[in-house]
């Protein structure tokens, strides 16, 4: 084991839409556990703090620091493995979402939820609680049965399911990069599964009435839909009452294979062909012209092709990676990267009857509707996600153990300019998010929200649990210096009001 490992000095650490930047004193590539003890030793000696980073798929600031930063991607095994207790795989936190896919499909294995873009790494998807889709599935970090994590002492402690229990498992899960660097994760999967996956455009006055709720709990609870997506795209109709909505649906069955050769491909086609294009386009016309955007909407939701086949889970899971396979398409990052996006997302707890989800949805539609009067337009796409929940004390969709609760999140994309996204997010934080109880996904943005510290410490405390205070307990245990927090981190558990 070497005593130091090398690292590199004046470079700028930026995450991939360009809308957070840090310029560290150290940034290190490890390949194997044992740089990872020697790094954390010389930081120890240097008393310098570290933090870690993966793909940098993410807009608030978890990463940044000024002191020592670890990027993650030599760390990216993946060992797929059954035993008499299941299926499951072991993989480095580097290794990506599309590489973990890759192979536990060749073992016949596959994650029964799992995020979407296939070069995210696992590692910095698991600790930041990222989540999934499935009506009946938790999040993903749910799935994890071990992790070793080298801790601020130099030591490499294994946590798992067999040795400490999901108490303790329920606090290693996602913590956010505070407690040390993981070095491996073992989740625990399933067998290879096939679903039937219907891909459809219906009118959206056909999904959400805020006068019947039931006409999305038929949707999403129906036992046809065991997954299901959404996906509005704003002004593609004239109107509110002519707007369409994207469903992707899906569940298990014993049906053999039917895969449609060019089926749904919208979405992973226009990322090879469009992506460089749509960099100018939104420096040109949308930054500059934001009144581009509804006629741009309307062209492209008319490109949205619809489907219905039998594909294997992974296929329904990743319906961005089947194109790229079929085009024999490598690419060393996606091509949504040449343009800066703005980010933010919400779990919502939902009601029964899903008044809430309801009315909030058309609260939205008619909010983003009032604002193009105004000649505003902050929000280009609206992602709607249905699981179960977690019981990750510090997940967003943290629900005790046995809940029946199911959660809703709700995302936010925009390509519009800056200043309308951030108004926007203030006004349904405060009009929505936050009556509703709801908590923003750690890696999208939200830190800048007015009033966000202080509705963190109520959001996780005793009447929730009190799942931040107890992390904190467990955390500062393993870490009591604060090696491994910045000064966003740090932040959020602070017990300031």
């Amino acid at each position: 084991m070497n005593n130091r490992i090398p690292c590199k000095r004046g470079k700028t650490w930026k995450n991939w839409a360009n809308t957070l930047s840090a310029k560290p004193q150290c940034i290190f590539y490890p390949k194997s556990q044992d740089d990872l003890i020697a790094l954390v030793k010389q930081a120890k000696a240097n008393k310098k703090k570290i933090r870690m980073a993966g793909s940098s798929h993410s807009w608030s600031p978890l990463v940044p620091t000024d002191s020592y930063l670890v990027m993650m991607g030599g760390l990216n095994s993946v060992t797929p493995y059954r035993n008499e207790k299941g299926s499951f795989v072991t993989i480095g936190p580097g290794a990506t979402i599309g590489k973990v896919t890759k192979k536990t499909t060749q073992a016949d294995m596959a994650f029964p939820t799992n995020g979407v873009p296939f070069t995210l790494q696992m590692g910095g998807f698991v600790a930041a609680g990222c989540h999934g889709t499935g009506w009946e599935q938790p999040t993903v970090p749910d799935l994890v049965y071990a992790m070793d994590i080298v801790l601020a002492s130099g030591e490499v402690r294994t946590f798992s399911v067999e040795i400490d229990g999901e108490d303790v498992m329920n606090k290693v899960r996602v913590n956010l990069g505070s407690i040390g660097i993981i070095s491996s994760i073992t989740f625990k999967i399933e067998e290879m599964f096939n679903v039937h996956n219907v891909d459809e455009t219906v009118p959206l006055n056909q999904v959400i009435n805020k006068d019947d709720p039931s006409m999305l709990k038929n949707w999403v609870a129906s036992p046809d839909n065991q997954y299901l997506e959404m996906m509005w795209m704003p002004f593609n109709g004239d109107t509110p009452a002519e707007d369409k909505i994207f469903i992707k649906h899906y569940k298990r069955t014993d049906k053999p294979l039917s895969r449609v050769k060019w089926g749904n491909y919208f979405f992973e086609l226009t990322e090879p062909v469009l992506g460089p294009l749509f960099s100018l386009i939104q420096t040109i016309f949308i930054q500059l012209r934001p009144s581009a955007i509804p006629k741009m909407s309307k062209n492209v939701s008319q490109l949205i092709p619809q489907n219905n086949s039998v594909v294997p889970v992974t296929e329904a899971l990743h319906y961005h990676k089947r194109a790229f396979r079929t085009l024999k398409i490598s690419l060393s990052k996606p091509p949504y990267e040449n343009f800066i996006v703005g980010d933010a997302s919400w779990a919502i707890p939902i009601d029964e009857d899903f008044g809430n989800i309801t009315t909030a949805l058309c609260q939205i539609v008619d909010t983003v509707y009032d604002w193009a009067k105004d000649g505003k337009y902050p929000v280009s796409v609206v992602m709607i996600r249905f699981l179960k929940n977690s019981q990750a004390l510090l997940s967003p969709a943290y629900q005790p153990a046995g809940s029946n609760v199911h959660t809703c999140f709700i995302e936010f994309i925009t390509y519009a300019p800056k200043a309308h996204f951030e108004g926007f997010l203030n006004l349904i934080a405060h009009k929505l998010w936050m009556k509703m109880n709801g908590r923003p996904h750690w890696a999208k943005q939200f830190q800048d929200l007015d009033g966000i510290f202080p509705y963190l410490q109520q959001v996780y405390g005793p009447e929730f649990g009190d799942t931040l205070k107890k992390f904190k307990a467990f955390r500062d245990e393993l870490d009591p210096d604060g090696m491994f927090l910045n000064a966003f981190v740090e932040r959020i558990f602070s017990t300031q009001k």
